[in-house]
């Protein structure tokens, strides 16, 4: 299977010679023995999850590396810190395996300790999505270099990564606000429609209820249009010049017609990768945990590792394939075709 051609499913290379693709000026994909990046056309669901598959099996170890080097870390500390955060809610949480389970009134200092747990889990869930997003910046790459018929090499792409490092750690930041802004806001309006427009006689339910139900609802389809929209910003970075907010809009604008198509390829990913993920952990638990690390008294630290190694194997399926849509979607839009980005990650 070759790469930027023929069998690497993303079309038939451009035979057109350099002065008509280049406006004159041939590119680095005529050099000898690296076919020309082929022409791209919109590509149905399953096309865009062939592709990104493809180049996931094609370039496994460097992506892999990848993962490893930017979140491998961070998910081994967070679920460390889920297991911290299980242990101190042990003592309140009574009776999970009944069918009456039951909230006990923690002591101060079993309150201390939760809310330190929750602290704890908070700040790694935020290193590792700053993390992720910066790791996103090296798959996308991967994925341009492999349009460009080249193999993605680790440093060309951890290069990326670092050098757009910044500005896809502040559109993380503004994406993440504009999502808490969302959630706020349908917070206050509920709060605000039970407070006015409470139910008659005390009872349950009435305008007010109505209102704080029809809040949380709106609240949950706008923030899933906000993730959707500017889910490939962090693409946008790798693939084009500018900063974080440039990023965002362009992300925005990418998305403006095809919001649903892109929701379609992110549900279904996301969906398949939770399924393999719980049973990946599952199977392994049961055979490593199960088998021989409880015997050691190993059981919560080969729980953590487990989750963080089936956490990173899974990392670049999310960042391909918001690399190859990021392509399709700038086809779609914009009417793109070859030469007209660049290469970065080749050494």
């Amino acid at each position: 299977m070759t790469l930027g051609g023929s069998g690497s499913g993303w079309g038939q290379p451009a035979d057109d010679p350099p002065e008509r693709r280049t406006g004159g000026e041939p590119d680095a994909a005529d050099e000898p023995g690296i076919a020309p990046p082929p022409r791209l056309a919109p590509m149905p669901v399953t096309a865009l999850l062939e592709v990104a598959t493809r180049i996931i099996r094609r370039h496994a170890v460097p992506l892999l590396a990848v993962a490893a080097l930017f979140q491998l870390p961070s998910s081994l500390v967070d679920a460390v810190a889920q297991q911290q955060l299980g242990r101190a809610l042990a003592p309140v949480v009574v009776g999970l395996d009944s069918d009456a389970p039951r909230l006990l009134t923690p002591t101060p200092e079993q309150a201390r300790t939760i809310l330190e747990s929750l602290l704890l889990l908070a700040g790694t869930t935020v290193v590792g999505a700053l993390l992720g997003a910066i790791a996103t910046l090296a798959f996308t790459a991967a994925v341009i270099a492999d349009y460009h018929g080249r193999r993605p090499t680790i440093g060309g792409m951890v290069q990326v990564a670092l050098r757009r490092a910044v500005p896809a750690l502040g559109a993380a930041l503004v994406a993440s606000l504009a999502l808490l802004g969302v959630i706020v806001g349908a917070m206050a309006l509920a709060v605000t429609a039970l407070t006015l427009l409470p139910a008659a006689d005390g009872g349950v339910g009435g305008p007010g209820a109505f209102l704080a139900l029809l809040a949380g609802v709106s609240a949950v389809i706008l923030a899933v249009v906000v993730i959707v929209r500017l889910a490939v910003h962090g693409a946008v970075l790798a693939g084009e010049p500018g900063g974080a907010i440039r990023a965002l809009r362009r992300s925005w604008h990418l998305t403006g017609d095809n919001t649903w198509r892109a929701f379609a390829v992110l549900a279904t990913v996301t969906f398949v990768m939770t399924i393999i993920g719980s049973t990946l952990l599952e199977l392994v638990a049961i055979v490593v945990t199960d088998g021989f690390a409880a015997g050691l008294g190993l059981a919560d630290a080969s729980d953590a590792l487990i989750a963080a190694l089936v956490s990173t194997l899974l990392a670049p399926v999310g960042g391909v394939v918001l690399g190859v849509l990021y392509l399709d979607l700038r086809v779609r839009r914009d009417g793109w075709q070859p030469a007209t980005i660049g290469d970065p990650a080749q050494d």
